[in-house]
């Protein structure tokens, strides 16, 4: 019987991997759309090791239901659920490489329905979460699927025919199929202000107010990195700052006016720290590096609980920062943070994450894992 503990940090894995190289030497932005946002389709997200966030909460669900069991439903993609999603994969004929991809959401997501006959508490329970978290319905995730959760599905799929081309429509009839599944973990997750997160809203005049959403990985990286900054020691107190997020993505991705990229969920803008936490309360242009009040070091300890939060021993899931302080860019590994992105990084740090290979991104933010890279 294989031994069990509680997920944490990645650690080793059952198959072989480079070491993550921790420089990272490119330049320029990303203007291309991901594919399939482009042409109105959502696509299945791409899940692996050290991966985060909801998505991965549900997928561990999926797993439960089928047999395989991580030691504990907690969102983090480690260890265990690694070899889990590897046991599973093997079962069912699959690359068991413990990446999930296209080809293994098919056999991971049953088909639920009100009342339906025979269907495991554990797979309701994943439809429930992510309905709760991408739509915000309110449910009791208690694996019933009763009338509040089918008139959930419902308003779901007809929420996902606004944004898909007709021909690719949801049928609004509260069954929970391969295609309402695949919308529904494709769908963003909303960035939330709580104790570790600030928003300190858009400047004025700005076209900006409905770009706080991302890629659930996205999220929950930010959210691991809130929690490393908030517990570290301001004044002999923990807990006196917090990261102040931006912009990120609109709800389905798509064209962000005055950004050059935010389309796939995978950039995140985010305050530069100053005094006394007054980056969640100021979002001015004139608050440069060069301000009075703006902490230098305080910054430099933000950007390396973002790299921490990212959960690679590098930079991981982080293909790029984009900064404009001389001083924070000589504190890391050259070519980690450019001062090539434009004039707006003298106010505001941008983070470029980056994914797997096939999820039907633009090139720019692919991660090529067999490197152990951002391509």
């Amino acid at each position: 019987m294989r031994q069990r503990s509680t997920e944490g940090w990645f650690g080793m894995r059952r198959l072989p991997i480079l070491l993550i190289v921790s420089a990272i030497f490119v330049s320029g932005t990303a203007t291309a759309l991901a594919s399939d946002i482009d042409d109105g389709n959502g696509h299945w997200p791409v899940l692996q090791g050290n991966h985060r966030g909801d998505d991965v909460k549900a997928l561990q669900w999926l797993l439960q239901g089928w047999g395989f069991s991580p030691p504990a439903i907690d969102g983090i993609f480690g260890y265990y659920t690694t070899l889990e999603v590897q046991d599973f994969q093997t079962s069912r004929g699959l690359a068991a490489d413990g990446y999930v991809v296209d080809e293994d959401w098919g056999p991971l997501t049953p088909t639920l329905r009100l009342n339906g006959i025979g269907q495991m508490p554990s797979h309701v329970k994943a439809l429930q979460h992510l309905l709760n978290v991408k739509r915000n319905a309110g449910l009791t995730v208690d694996g019933v699927f009763g009338t509040a959760t089918d008139a959930a599905v419902r308003s779901f799929q007809s929420h996902a025919n606004t944004y898909l081309d007709s021909a690719d429509d949801l049928i609004v009839d509260g069954i929970v199929g391969d295609n309402t599944w695949r919308q529904l973990l494709f769908h963003y997750e909303h960035m939330e202000v709580g104790s570790y997160l600030c928003n300190p809203g858009s400047p004025p005049g700005s076209l900006n107010d409905s770009e706080e959403w991302g890629h659930t990985s996205t999220v929950g990286a930010i959210e691991k990195a809130g929690l490393l900054f908030y517990n570290r020691v301001w004044g002999g107190t923990p807990g006196q700052s917090r990261l102040a997020f931006w912009d990120t993505s609109e709800e389905h991705g798509g064209d962000i006016p005055d950004h050059g990229t935010h389309e796939v969920g995978l950039d995140v803008d985010l305050g530069m720290v100053f005094d006394d936490g007054d980056q969640c309360d100021v979002r001015q242009i004139t608050w440069t590096f060069n301000h009075p009040s703006y902490d230098q070091a305080g910054t430099i300890a933000l950007i390396s609980d973002i790299r921490a939060g990212a959960d690679f021993d590098g930079n991981g899931m982080i293909r790029l920062f984009y900064y404009n302080d001389p001083v924070v860019i000589a504190s890391f590994p050259a070519g980690l943070i450019s001062d090539q992105g434009g004039s707006s990084h003298d106010y505001h740090i941008h983070v470029k994450y980056c994914t797997r290979p096939n999820e039907g991104h633009a090139s720019d933010y692919e991660v090529n894992y067999t490197l152990g890279t951002c391509a």
